[in-house]
């Protein structure tokens, strides 16, 4: 068995309890995951505590099996707390479990109520929030899962693309990764196809639609799992960004054109309201992506 603490210097912890324990996510090698509020070895007096991972894992870590045991779950801490989630391996030699780690580099404040440091992402006790979500990830089936992680971790690649310092090509590659991680949540998404269907007899094209597109899917994907008002801002909030924005540069490399001439910012005079699209086109992948594994996870829990 191997011992790892990791820190996340940029996730500062505000949660109801100073611990908590994991539910070993499917096909890792985890026997023991445990978030806990900490203090850095170096921590100056002003700093806030920060969110720390004790790992405990049958196999040591390596490069093959680094996103299994470590990767999941940061990025599920960014999804919850909507903060940073890079790591920082610290040193552990000579302390024996989890109790000798958190006597250590516990803090003394876990919890500030009503306050959240997620900026956007207000969420209030993430961390418990985590622990829950946990859970419901073992209810769901092996093709569940693997839609909802490829479209967590494209999600994750689109919040590390914030701190590029190009607009350009921040928004381009932003808007870009939002809408297919989106788009990897819905059932059964498909290009249209531009070929005809012809009659056998008298060889006329039959302009018959697909019943499914990439576009009808994602509403499918977005009325499935949100209610009341808001269903039909995100939809057309979706469909104008995959109309508008994305082109087939998504799904087979093909520029629209106007990229090479600063990404999909070609015109566009208001950079107020890119900013607004970038959040919310951001705040609606994120509940999807919660929405999909509670109602999945919990339909599955009320049928036991």
């Amino acid at each position: 068995m191997s011992r790892y603490l990791f820190l996340y210097h940029l996730n500062i912890y505000n949660n109801e309890q100073p611990y908590y324990e994991l539910v070993a996510l499917p096909h890792s090698d985890i026997k023991s995951a445990i978030l806990f509020a900490g203090n850095p070895d170096n921590k100056r007096a002003f700093d806030k505590q920060k969110t720390f991972l004790y790992l405990e894992t049958i196999k040591p870590l390596t490069s093959s099996n680094m996103y299994r045991n470590l990767y999941r779950i940061s990025n599920l801490l960014l999804l919850t707390t909507g903060l940073p989630s890079d790591t920082a391996p610290q040193d552990i030699v000579g302390l024996n479990g989890f109790e000798d780690v958190f006597k250590k580099y516990k803090a003394q404040t876990f919890y500030e109520k009503g306050i959240s440091y997620g900026g956007i992402v207000n969420e209030l006790n993430p961390v418990g929030k985590l622990f829950f979500f946990c859970k419901l990830l073992q209810k769901l089936n092996a093709d569940e899962l693997m839609r909802f992680e490829k479209a967590l971790q494209t999600f994750v690649w689109a919040e590390d693309i914030q701190r590029l310092p190009n607009p350009h090509l921040k928004y381009t590659l932003y808007m870009t990764l939002l809408l297919s991680s989106i788009n990897q949540l819905a059932d059964n998404p498909k290009p249209i196809c531009s070929s005809f269907l012809v009659c056998p007899d008298c060889g006329e094209k039959i302009n018959k639609k697909h019943e499914t597109s990439h576009a009808s899917e994602i509403e499918k994907l977005i009325r499935s799992l949100i209610t009341g008002s808001n269903v039909d801002t995100a939809v057309k909030m979706t469909k104008k960004l995959y109309h508008n924005l994305r082109s087939n540069f998504l799904h087979d490399g093909l520029l629209a054109g106007g990229e090479w001439e600063g990404g999909f910012l070609g015109g566009v005079k208001n950079e107020t309201k890119l900013l607004e699209d970038m959040a919310n086109i951001a705040n609606l992948n994120r509940m999807l992506l919660l929405l999909f594994v509670q109602k999945r996870g919990l339909k599955k829990l009320a049928t036991r």
